[in-house]
């Protein structure tokens, strides 16, 4: 049998308290990474509404639309699938007033939808609508683009080529959104994409862009979009020592607990040896 002096005792295991606590109070201040209030990035003409369409003659039943791209976007078109002139027998972007007959709820948002419509085979490549927006990629934040993508219905319409969302800074691709959301004929899905940077991106101070694809991968002619938003949400990393500093402490409060453990063995080794 042994004993210890009661004071000593409580002071070693309120020291191994304070050292314990201490390590996971730590690793837990360390990974706490609070969001602040998120920051609407501007995007022109984001509901499509520009250009107006009111007063205008339909040019297929009751629908209004154009064969430009829409201001403030600019078109993307790596394969050269949209003609110079565009009509209604070749492929084309542009904006659209739609009426119930493709979409029971019409547009969205407002009046206008955008619109990417292509006559091609499948495979034959993407067109999109992109745009360069004023502000960069920022380090530890979380960037959030919601986009209400529809598939028009009607015989004309029948199937769905397939979308496709992407995120850029400069000419990288940071994030993307690859057809993933099941739109059904007359529908229009709000599509989420969200990606958190650190402060290691190699992209960093490029200007962020956005593009709106119609993929081409499978049976159909068009795909609509509207309503796009683009948020940041600052993460609050200031007060978050560097990782490298976060694993020396909490090696040095093991350490710590370690050594204040052999102690107490030994000294009960040498009570036992009495």
């Amino acid at each position: 049998m042994f004993s210890f002096d009661s004071v000593t005792d409580r002071h070693m295991n309120k020291l191994l308290q304070a050292i314990l606590g201490g390590s996971i109070g730590l690793f837990n201040y360390a990974i706490a990474i609070s969001p602040v209030e998120a920051a609407t990035i501007e995007i022109i003409n984001s509901g499509f509404e520009e250009p107006s369409l009111a007063g205008l003659e339909p040019i297929v039943g009751e629908e209004i639309f154009t064969f430009t791209t829409p201001p403030g976007w600019q078109l993307y078109d790596p394969q050269g699938l949209i003609p110079t002139e565009t009509n209604l027998a070749t492929s084309y972007p542009g904006v659209w007033n739609p009426s119930s007959a493709f979409f029971a709820e019409e547009a969205p948002e407002g009046e206008n939808i955008g619109a990417i419509f292509l006559n091609q085979s499948p495979g034959s490549g993407v067109v999109g609508l992109s745009q360069t927006l004023g502000d960069t990629l920022q380090a530890s934040t979380e960037y959030t683009l919601q986009v209400a993508v529809g598939n028009p219905a009607s015989d004309f319409f029948a199937g769905f080529p397939g979308y496709r969302l992407e995120i850029l800074a400069g000419e990288t691709i940071i994030a993307e959104d690859n057809n993933s959301v099941t739109i059904a004929e007359g529908e229009f899905e709000t599509v989420t994409l969200s990606f958190a940077t650190t402060n290691q991106e190699s992209s960093l101070g490029q200007p962020l862009q956005i593009r709106l694809l119609n993929t081409l991968e499978s049976d159909g002619l068009e795909v609509n979009f509207d309503d796009v938003k683009l948020s940041a949400n600052s993460l609050s990393l200031e007060s978050v020592p560097e990782s490298s500093s976060i694993l020396s402490l909490l090696v040095l409060g093991l350490g710590l607990v370690i050594a204040t453990l052999n102690r107490r063995c030994i000294r009960i080794g040498m009570v036992e040896n009495k």
